[in-house]
């Protein structure tokens, strides 16, 4: 929506501009650089939105002035504005070149915990219980902390997630923005937590493998599990999944021929299972991401030259498509 008014009645504009749409896709993109967004949760809130967009009517892959919310349709007189579009076209350029960087942009616990941070500090803004400070305090103590791995994330998340719970129960918190920011925090710990188990789901192998880890004749899988367990991008888990599902292989042919490796032969086939998951799911990422940024590169392509009036050399504010001819303000 164009805006929402609050005085004298709360009233949501049901009209929204090719600016507001750019904007409103690129602060997608930002929310997941802030850490407020999951991956996942970006790309499915973009998808959702450009094929709403991609719906729209267009002229010359111009957008008009204004649409309805409601029904989709442009709103009269039918206009294009040259700043309207331009606007929308570099948004979502830029987008375009932000979805193709985060293919290569390794996970980060820090941008997970700084978006945590911030939505649990407007959440205690909220607070009308000076008997709940102690918990946010737990739970700022709590996000101080600086994990470096996918699990100790895992094992921070399980705690913000138990303590927001606690907090639920708090009395004297019945203010709805209380409740909306802990619904929020809470969901947002989930989303980072489901994400960080489809990335890095053999992690739960992690106590079992231990003992086979430690022994001087497991170098080759200690260091294949580093490297599993350390921050990567879509792109290298997709690229590196059949060299590291080879090399397993190679493992697994070992220790099946020792009986005294049966347990371990097991557990590098429920490894290279999940490895073999969790790459498809890499490719699958990498591809969502090249997709989404190849509808915003053909959404920007729009004919400028019906804009532009050769007589002063200038691009004029608009065009009339009702009276087909250019703005002549």
């Amino acid at each position: 929506p164009d805006n929402f008014q609050e005085y004298p009645h709360a009233v949501i504009a049901t009209r929204t501009s090719p600016t507001n749409i750019g904007l409103a896709l690129l602060s997608t993109l930002a929310a997941h650089d802030f850490g407020y967004l999951s991956l996942r949760g970006l790309t499915e809130r973009l998808a959702r939105t450009l094929e709403t967009v991609e719906k729209l009517e267009r002229y010359r892959g111009h957008f008009y002035n204004w649409y309805d919310t409601r029904t989709l349709k442009p709103m009269v007189p039918l206009y294009l504005s040259t700043v309207d579009n331009g606007n929308l076209a570099a948004l979502l350029l830029t987008l375009h070149s932000g979805l193709l960087e985060l293919a290569d942009q390794n996970w980060s616990a820090a941008r997970i915990i700084i978006g945590l941070r911030d939505t649990l500090g407007v959440w205690k803004d909220q607070s009308r219980n000076s008997g709940t400070m102690a918990n946010f305090e737990a739970l700022e103590k709590l996000l101080a902390q600086n994990p470096t791995s996918p699990t100790e994330m895992i094992q921070m998340l399980d705690k913000a997630i138990e303590a927001a719970t606690k907090m639920a129960a708090a009395k004297n918190e019945s203010a709805s923005e209380f409740e909306n920011w802990l619904k929020i925090f809470e969901q947002s710990c989930r989303e980072q937590r489901e994400e960080i188990l489809v990335g890095f789901p053999w992690m739960n192998l992690q106590a079992s493998l231990q003992a086979h880890l430690n022994s001087d004749k497991a170098q080759e899988l200690k260091k294949i599990w580093e490297q599993l367990n350390a921050p990567m991008s879509a792109r290298r888990l997709a690229d590196e999944t059949q060299n590291w599902l080879a090399k397993l292989d190679g493992l697994r042919d070992t220790a099946r021929s020792s009986p005294a490796s049966a347990e371990l032969a097991k557990l590098l086939l429920d490894l290279r299972s999940l490895l073999d998951a969790a790459g498809q799911k890499g490719l699958a990422t990498l591809n969502e991401l090249e997709d989404l940024a190849h509808r915003c590169d053909n959404l920007a392509r729009m004919d400028f030259t019906i804009l532009y009036d050769p007589a002063c050399e200038l691009f004029s504010i608009g065009y009339s498509v009702s009276q087909l001819r250019l703005d002549t303000n």
